[in-house]
């Protein structure tokens, strides 16, 4: 008899493992994608600030005096050869110079790199990560 009670006990416990696995999974693997999806995001932010920052050097070292004066191209390259990992097709940039390419002047150059996360596709709302630096020309 005592038995028959324990295995009755026993058959009524089969599924609460499943049923808890099922429960506790769901928010676990939203917190995990979450923290991933904010790591890349933080990456992607971090690069592109790297890259303006690296092609806004590059702008004003080689001015209108340089032997190889910058143009709006060759800038936008270097942003393209410094955005490591990121796609470079979608990558826009605008570079302007206050008030020409001389020195003393000002260079501005303004990054827009669309991403896309995981709430976006849920959402249908687009976001966009966006760096700007200015120098002066030197040379």
């Amino acid at each position: 008899m005592r038995n028959l009670k324990q295995r009755k006990r026993l058959r009524n416990r089969r599924g609460n493992a499943l049923l808890e696995s099922a429960l506790v999974l769901w928010p676990f693997m939203l917190i995990i994608f979450g923290i991933i999806q904010i790591s890349f995001v933080i990456w992607s932010n971090s690069t592109l600030a790297y890259a303006v920052d690296a092609s806004v050097r590059y702008a004003t070292l080689n001015g209108a005096r340089s032997s190889t004066p910058a143009t709006a191209d060759n800038i936008k390259q270097v942003l393209r050869d410094n955005a490591l990992g990121l796609d470079t097709t979608i990558l826009t940039a605008n570079v302007t110079w206050t008030p020409n390419n001389r020195p003393g002047s000002t260079v501005r150059i303004e990054a827009t790199y669309p991403i896309q996360t995981l709430i976006s596709v849920v959402w249908n709302h687009p976001y966009s990560l966006k760096a700007t630096s200015e120098m002066l020309i030197l040379n």
